[in-house]
């Protein structure tokens, strides 16, 4: 919900497992494909995806090679939702269940090898959402291999509208712009940095407080924050605007930016239909979340 960007660089950040993920299905018989299913259609595995599908079955001693394997995610493929997180998790505990082998913690060193190899310099925030769910506060480990500060929270119930609003960016290649940056304007983007974490600061407090309209004006900050950063396009600075004049209390881009998906904080369920229907005549899918306290 807060803190994209400046939670790889170790700042506070704040986030949540959304109730869709994806199943994963293993079993014994020898295939040359992979096959991923999601709300856009469906496609054969190749390049990263692959690699990273092959690393993980490798960690429970399988080949993936000599499996009939399918992923079947519910969350769009690459749009700020954690979708690559989704399905290193359901991969993982399908090889653990089929092999035997191994517990949660290999569980979850399998994951975070594949997020490596999907986003690069990965904070780790994705993950921990996918393996634990709930609302939580995040900071990633002080020291590569250092494991990161997860710190469950109290929220109050959350109705979330998300709409897919551009194709999208490789994270990897927006971290590695947003680093460029900070490395070309330190004075400038340090600062940007140091916000966006305060901003997740007091988002959780807001939210702790079940204080849903202060949560929703600090993801219009945060949005604000993250558009300094260069990391937000015309189409998402359109969403954002739409979904506010709907009524929604806040509205963002969510994951790396430069394409993706816009999420919006719903007052109830009257304004989630009108932020919808906004969103939707637009032609961008959408997704509604209601996340119980």
């Amino acid at each position: 919900m807060y803190g994209e960007h400046a939670v790889v660089h170790g700042f506070e950040a704040v986030a949540c497992g959304l109730p869709l993920g994806a199943v994963a299905r293993l079993r014994p018989g020898k295939t040359s494909t992979f096959i991923i299913e999601h709300p856009g259609g469906r496609f054969e595995a190749d390049g990263q995806v692959l690699k990273a599908a092959r690393g993980i079955v490798e960690s429970f001693g399988l080949e993936l090679e000599a499996l009939e394997s399918s992923v079947h995610l519910a969350v769009p493929v690459g749009a700020g939702m954690g979708s690559s997180a989704a399905l290193a998790v359901a991969l993982a505990r399908a090889a653990r269940e089929l092999s035997g082998q191994g517990d949660e913690a290999r569980v979850e060193e399998a994951v975070a090898r594949a997020e490596a190899v999907f986003h690069g310099q990965a904070s780790g925030i994705d993950q921990s959402a996918a393996l634990r769910g709930g609302v939580f506060a995040f900071r990633r480990g002080a020291h590569p291999g250092a494991p990161p500060q997860i710190e469950p929270m109290q929220a109050p119930a959350l109705r979330l509208v998300v709409a897919q609003v551009a194709p999208s960016a490789s994270t990897a290649t927006m971290v590695r712009g947003v680093h460029a940056l900070a490395r070309r304007y330190p004075a400038a983007i340090t600062p940007t940095f140091e916000a966006i974490g305060q901003v997740a600061r007091a988002g959780r407090a807001a939210l702790e407080a079940g204080d849903v309209q202060e949560a929703g004006e600090l993801m219009n900050v945060n949005q604000g924050l993250l558009s300094a950063l260069g990391v937000s396009i015309a189409a998402i600075d359109a969403a954002c605007h739409l979904a506010r004049q709907a009524g929604a209390l806040g509205a963002k881009l969510t994951g790396a930016g430069g394409g993706g998906c816009v999420v919006a904080l719903s007052p109830d369920a009257e304004h989630t239909r009108l932020i919808r229907q906004a969103w939707e005549a637009r032609d961008w899918p959408c997704f509604e979340f209601y996340l119980e306290p």
